[in-house]
């Protein structure tokens, strides 16, 4: 089945996403200066050629992008999120945090809410 600009380009698109992703994992991890610097070069390349790819799909219609958001509706949503996390956080002493062992059911069991062995009947 033949495929229109349209489709293609958001295949295109797609693909170019993936391969950046790639190579900054591939720059991020990276050992050997000569490497990265490589890796670094290809990387700003297909940078490159996702943002040439966007421009030509948001100018044909193909990508739409939310307007940009004005100062009032900002300022209500960082108000919003400092208060919710305001809330999420009240209940933290200091001194607590990530480091702490979850609590659960029984000891050094973690249950299946959070992805750990079941507990035996």
């Amino acid at each position: 089945m033949p495929q229109d600009d349209k489709n293609l380009s958001w295949d295109a698109l797609i693909h170019v996403k993936y391969l950046n992703s790639a190579y900054h994992t591939a720059v991020t991890e990276s050992a050997s200066e000569g490497l990265k610097k490589d890796l670094m070069d290809m990387y700003r390349d297909e940078q490159n050629n996702l943002y040439k790819l966007f421009n030509v799909m948001q100018t044909r219609g193909w990508y739409s992008t939310p307007q940009p958001a004005d100062n009032n509706e900002i300022g209500r949503a960082k108000q919003q999120l400092e208060s919710e996390g305001q809330k999420a956080f009240s209940g933290i002493q200091p001194g607590m945090g990530a480091h702490q062992p979850p609590i659960t059911g029984q000891a050094g069991m973690r249950g299946p809410q959070f992805g750990g062995p079941r507990p035996q009947a």
